[in-house]
């Protein structure tokens, strides 16, 4: 493991709770679901489906769930989360040129960064003749048309893999540019509670010194009125 993803493992330890395919393929007009997996104890959190932006999500969540396993469907999208497998899936349909690019799947945290993980959707002009998801993309699903396109995670993705060569670049520069900022705002902290830290040893030592100033002065004062 790289000192750079150690890093990541060790800051942010919840990186890797979502996983997924790094990338899938569609043919213009098609479907394609996107199975996304999760760690145990997320169950109930609500599951997104969005385009991915610099750290977050682009323009908000195109679609979430509930944190119950019932079917949310939106325009074109829908997502369904199913707690047993710790899987939710994510259809979109009748696919544009438009919705190629890089999306997020994960899952909502109260007061604390999102679990996510990146896939790129690659929308063909044309209907496939062969490998409709294309070689990095699980196998069809029995009953899937010829029209659509089913991914899930394959038989060696069972387990999350916490390999950081298996995470997609984006995925790898979002979290890396989270640990920066964290780094950065932990150095500034350290420096604040060290400058106060001085200021306040420093005002001690002025006052200790000003009391001892002022005992002196009564001191002499009183061996003055005793002469």
């Amino acid at each position: 493991m790289r000192i750079s993803s150690l890093v990541v493992w060790i800051l942010l330890p919840d990186c890797w709770a979502v996983t997924g395919p790094t990338q899938v393929s569609s043919h213009l007009g098609g479907s394609v679901s996107v199975g996304c997996s999760y760690e145990s104890g997320y169950e109930t959190y609500p599951k997104f489906w969005c385009r991915a932006g610099f750290l977050q999500c682009f323009n908000g969540h195109i679609i979430e769930t509930t944190g119950s396993e019932a079917t949310v469907k939106q325009d074109r999208v829908s997502i369904k989360d199913s707690h047993s497998l710790h899987t939710f899936t994510v259809t979109l349909e009748n696919l544009t040129t438009g919705d190629a690019g890089f999306y997020h799947c994960g899952l909502v945290r109260t007061l604390l960064p999102d679990p996510r993980h990146s896939v790129e959707l690659i929308v063909s002009p044309g209907t496939p003749t062969s490998a409709p998801c294309g070689k990095s993309v699980g196998a069809a699903q029995p009953g899937v048309t010829a029209n659509e396109c089913s991914v899930f995670p394959t038989s060696s993705d069972a387990v999350p893999s916490r390999d950081p060569q298996t995470l997609s670049r984006p995925t790898n520069i979002h979290f890396l540019l989270l640990v920066s900022l964290k780094v950065t705002i932990f150095l500034c902290m350290a420096c604040a509670v060290v400058w106060v830290s001085k200021h306040y040893r420093r005002r001690v030592r002025e006052t200790a010194q000003d009391r001892h100033v002022e005992s002196l002065q009564l001191s002499h004062e009183g061996v003055t009125h005793s002469v």
